[in-house]
């Protein structure tokens, strides 16, 4: 479940990043690898913050281990930070945007995705996607 701001008891959690890539009107998705967490759904590229990083770093490297996309600073925009809550396990999602003039080439990193698709916001909605994925798709785009 996500939320705009900080639930009462949201107790521990870790900080995640994740990208819109928009290029036209299609978004980049990937499909989770089989043995990852929630796997053989859809999200976009998102990952982990290590200790030390911050969410922009942390951002751009992801961008460029998932996909193979280098990214620089000025062509992510951060959005809103968003707390969201599993039944396992909250984290803090730092949401980012990236527009792009034309379809970058994508080199999926197979260990954690087996393919990539691009897709409008709405044939976004009508895919498996991972949890909460349509609820920030639906702020990212409604802003």
């Amino acid at each position: 479940m996500i939320f705009l701001e900080k639930p009462e008891h949201f107790g521990a959690y870790i900080e995640t990043v994740g990208c819109h890539i928009v290029v036209g009107n299609e978004l980049l998705f990937l499909k989770r690898a089989p043995g990852k967490d929630h796997p053989n759904v859809w999200s976009v590229p998102a990952g982990k913050i290590d200790p030390g990083e911050t969410p922009d770093h942390a951002l751009l490297r992801e961008v460029e281990e998932e996909t193979g996309i280098h990214l620089d600073q000025e062509h992510i925009v951060f959005f809103k930070s968003l707390y969201v809550m599993y039944a396992d396990k909250n984290f803090l999602y730092h949401l980012y945007g990236a527009t792009l003039t034309k379809k970058p080439a994508v080199r999926v990193n197979h260990i954690e995705h087996t393919e990539y698709a691009w897709y409008t916001p709405e044939e976004a909605l009508t895919k498996d996607l991972i949890e909460d994925e349509a609820g920030a798709l639906e702020l990212f785009f409604t802003r």
